[in-house]
């Protein structure tokens, strides 16, 4: 296993903090490339979760590949944080892409896993996100469920 180096971690924020700065599209292309030959252990896995919390959502599509890249090493390495916050941020792009059944199976598996691994309040922020893809599938009694689990979590 590789563990990210401290270069390829600095130059990876320099490309966020410097994002709005310039090329949008040619950072995040840039950035997804250098991810991609970066993340081979948990570390790894934890990163590029962060990363895609951050920008992820801005450019779907391509945070959809990468995002189920992550997922896959998490798998691999049987990492069960990074599998659920792969989970979780996989069902979010779905959600953004208004794609809601497979939202609703992602962040259901994402929340289940969290209370699983006793992240409490992590589970509740999936559980209200939930309630969000649920409200976006026109299912009223699923959202509100979901919503009062995450309330019901957060007490």
């Amino acid at each position: 296993m590789r563990v990210i180096n401290l270069w390829n971690l600095s130059m990876l924020f320099a490309m966020i903090l410097f994002l709005p700065f310039s090329g949008y599209t040619q950072n995040l292309d840039s950035l997804a490339a250098e991810i991609k030959s970066s993340t081979e252990d948990t570390a790894g896995v934890n990163y590029v979760n962060v990363i895609f919390k951050l920008i992820g959502r801005k450019k779907p599509q391509l945070s959809k590949q990468f995002a189920l890249e992550n997922l896959a090493l998490a798998k691999k390495l049987n990492y069960k944080d990074g599998i659920a916050n792969s989970y979780w941020q996989i069902g979010g792009i779905y959600r953004v892409l208004r794609e809601s059944v497979k939202a609703i199976e992602y962040l259901k598996a994402s929340g289940e896993m969290f209370i699983e691994l006793k992240k409490i309040s992590l589970a509740s922020a999936v559980f209200n996100e939930l309630g969000i893809a649920y409200r976006n599938k026109a299912d009223l009694a699923g959202s509100v469920a979901s919503h009062q689990k995450a309330v019901d979590l957060a007490t």
